[in-house]
């Protein structure tokens, strides 16, 4: 069915025959009262565009709260009437609308207006039936409505939309549990985080945000931990265990003025673990309150592993604990906070793996968050194993960490200066001496959200950020890497800027066949939008039919000094030719790049570059998108569906993706060849692409053997590009060419049955292998 006829047109305006400029810096606006209920598209009519090189930006806000409800990015400029496509604009029914029309990049352009100069548009709209178009018309005013208010009186509007939420979801059959996670989630910290996120990313991007955790996520997640929680006759097994080596687990908890509720719940999971040699070393930093020292006082008399010691003053987060760590006398030490809490088998598990493997010097888990009433879990946080740049961007080890009490002293434990993000500059220095560490990928500590908190709203403690980006910088410095650290994307995210050392040079390798609009519009891409200059263009013919391509190859050699082209004159092998292609490279670098790309950010190769410089970094990857800006490429997970598959494809261009992957710098098993760079000198030690992988499996291949010489493979979000591969085609077309896939798939399976058997270290068991979307495994 044809989507137009589904959809309502309204014009505003007249026909174009006038226009205005549209420059830098300026914003077009325009009054629009809605009488639909939905917008799908925008038409604006444009001109005097054949010089026009950038990005034109359509908002539409709502005027009562000021709310943005539809946003959309025009790429690609066309004389005549543009089409911009939104997601949804609800909520607009009998409202009063302002539709904002600037440049994001690009100098002057000209709209069209008609001859009362009325700006020329056409807007398209939903036919749906009018009384569920009211009646979810409401439903989206009522939580704009709750989400621009303030204080208890907003939080009373929040109870009233939860019979919307209800009604949006009477069709799911576990409605009872979905219940309870809307109720749970409706309190003043929530609040608070959700005015935040829609100030920043506007009202549709919470709605979405909102309607899949409640609806996916969170949901999802209460089934899994009822499944997985260990069960009493488990605990019980534990506690009459007898390990070979029985170490004593010194925990460390700094106390402040700690509520009372949640300081007894916290010490009691302690008392509760299955594993019995430990001691908790508590230092209270002058919290002045009695029923602390009465607490605490009443616990070390009850139980001698509790120890106690009263500050003459707060000393701070990172102080407190090194007063803590000053008690400590056991093998392990082990970082907890004050009022979060620890799974039951939490201490069983460190010393299982510790007996598994003796040289483990540092030990990390999985975990997820608790509400004040210790009554709802969410989020739970599956990590990767130890990744340095995905540390870089944030503190994703955070809890619960476990130290060796050598490594710990060789470190001289805390530091001053670093409050807020002590843990971070800990565990990086921990990790810089660390010769093993370990990840246990089992939710054993549970991090407590309340309004106070950094897990409840990461605004709370904003000094962190700045400690944070001091502790990498640091750690930069400790490594003789060369580099600055900024604030990332998303707060309490970082990014490295890393210096290039000298001039390298990167040789782009392009193997293609015909399909020069395809290749021109990458080759016209790279040289237009690519801040870093000293590059070569490799375009490696391969049994092209057409006239125009030969003429096409002469003309780009003629005009650009940096372009040549080989020819490959055997059949099609995509790692062959590379390999071939490679033979002619005369850069320190090697960059395999689709012929159907089209580079998006001008910093996109010396971002890579700067990660690809570095020793201890192999394969580097970029941030690839569909035309309709849906991820293509978020890097590549071994053993999703089977081999291998790219991580959060199809997730809609502004998402975050897993716990923020899609918005930071981090490492990741394999990245798509359609866009790849290395080092010319790790291409050729591990002999560059395996030309028994003609087609599928190839890239991913590679990556797997540069891993295997010590290095780390990364992605970067900071290289975007599009790729134009169809979403919807098929692996392959023909018998031939599906056995032939099918040959690949099976020599891949076969090659890394190991590596498929233990689980990619930088995705985690408890995530699905079955679809992109980093959701749980049951």
């Amino acid at each position: 069915m044809n989507e137009d006829k589904l959809l309502d047109v309204v014009r505003i305006g007249g026909d174009p025959v006038n226009s205005i400029e549209i420059t830098s810096g300026k914003v077009h606006e325009l009054k629009y009262r809605s009488n639909e209920y939905n917008i799908r598209k925008l038409m604006i009519f444009l001109s005097n565009v054949n010089d026009f090189k950038g990005l034109i930006k359509v908002d539409i806000f709502e005027d009562e709260y000021g709310s943005l409800v539809g946003e959309q990015i025009l790429q690609h400029v066309e004389e005549g009437w543009n089409e911009l496509e939104f997601s949804s604009a609800r909520g607009v029914f009998e409202e009063n609308l302002t539709i904002k029309i600037y440049l994001k990049e690009g100098d002057r352009v000209l709209l069209g207006t008609d001859k009362y100069d009325n700006v020329c548009m056409r807007l398209f709209c939903d036919k749906v039936d009018r009384e569920m178009a009211l009646e979810l018309d409401k439903a989206v005013k009522d939580l704009r409505k709750i989400y621009n208010s303030s204080g208890w009186r907003g939080l009373v509007r929040v109870y009233r939309g939860r019979d919307i939420f209800l009604n949006f979801f009477r069709g799911i059959k576990k409605i009872g549990p979905l219940c309870v996670v809307v109720i749970k989630n409706l309190n003043v910290s929530n609040f608070n985080r959700a005015k935040d996120f829609i100030k920043e990313n506007g009202f549709k991007s919470f709605v979405f945000k909102a309607l899949r955790k409640l609806k996916g996520d969170r949901l999802d997640y209460k089934f899994w931990i009822d499944q997985h929680v260990i069960s009493e006759a488990e605990l019980e097994s534990q506690k009459s265990y007898v390990f070979e080596y029985e170490p004593l687990i010194s925990i460390l908890i700094p106390t402040y003025k700690t509520p009372k509720h949640l300081l007894i719940e916290t010490i009691d999971s302690v008392l509760k673990q299955s594993y019995r040699n430990w001691e908790l070393c508590i230092a209270d930093g002058a919290s002045e309150l009695e029923y602390i020292n009465q607490m605490l006082d009443s616990y070390a008399e009850k139980d001698d592993r509790i120890k106690v010691k009263y500050l003459d003053e707060n000393k701070g987060i990172a102080g407190n604990t090194q007063e803590c760590y000053y008690m400590a006398t056991g093998d392990y030490i082990g970082l907890f906070d004050h009022d979060d809490l620890l799974e039951p088998n939490a201490l069983f598990e460190i010393v299982k793996a510790v007996n598994e493997d003796k040289t483990i010097d540092f030990i990390y888990t999985d975990e997820d968050k608790i509400n004040e009433k210790s009554d709802y879990r969410f989020d739970p946080h599956f990590k990767q194993d130890y990744a340095v740049d995905t540390f870089r961007s944030y503190n994703y080890i955070c809890h619960f960490s476990v130290f060796r009490k050598d490594l710990m002293d060789k470190i001289s434990g805390f530091r001053d200066g670093f409050n807020g993000s002590q843990d971070y500059d800990i565990i990086l220095r921990a990790t810089e001496q660390a010769k093993n560490i370990h990840h246990i990928p089992k939710i054993l500590y549970s991090w407590r959200v309340h309004s106070g908190s950094t897990a409840g709203n990461p605004r709370n403690k904003m000094y962190c950020y700045d400690s944070a980006k001091k502790a990498i910088d640091e750690e930069l410095v400790r490594k003789g890497i060369k580099g600055k650290t900024r604030d990332g994307k998303y707060i309490g995210t970082y990014e490295v800027d890393y210096e290039i050392i000298g001039n390298p040079k990167v040789s782009i390798l392009i193997p293609t066949k015909d399909h020069i609009e395809d290749l021109n519009r990458t080759i016209v891409s790279v040289i237009e939008k690519t801040d870093y200059k000293n590059y070569e263009i490799i375009v490696i013919e391969n049994n092209s039919e057409q006239k125009d391509t030969f003429e096409y190859y002469k003309e780009i050699q003629e005009k650009y000094e940096n372009i040549k082209v080989v020819t490959w004159e055997k059949g099609f092998n995509y790692s062959a030719i590379n390999n071939y292609g490679a033979q002619f490279a005369t850069g320190d670098f090697i960059l395999l790049l689709n012929n159907d790309v089209e580079v998006i950010n001008k910093e996109w190769l010396t971002k890579m570059i700067g990660l690809a410089q570095r020793e201890d970094v192999g394969c580097v990857g970029a941030k690839l998108y569909y035309p309709d800006n849906t991820i293509q490429h978020g890097g590549i997970i071994v053993g999703l569906g089977g081999a291998a598959a790219h991580a959060h494809r199809c997730f809609k261009r502004k998402e975050y993706g897993y716990f923020l992957r899609l918005g930071i710098t981090h490492n990741l098993s394999a990245v798509t060849g359609a866009c790849l760079l290395v080092k010319k000198s790790v291409f050729d030690e591990v002999g560059g692409l395996d030309e028994t992988f003609e087609v599928a499996y190839n890239d991913v291949d590679f990556c797997l053997r540069v891993l295997k010489t010590g290095r780390v493979n990364a992605w970067t979000p900071y290289a975007e590009l599009y790729h134009y591969e169809s979403k919807s085609r098929g692996k392959e077309d023909t018998e031939e060419k599906a056995a032939r896939f099918k040959g690949e798939f099976d020599r891949f399976r076969e090659r890394y049955s190991d590596f498929l058997e233990k689980g990619d270290p930088y995705y985690n068991v408890n995530l699905t292998l079955d679809k992109e979307d980093f959701t749980l495994r049951y």
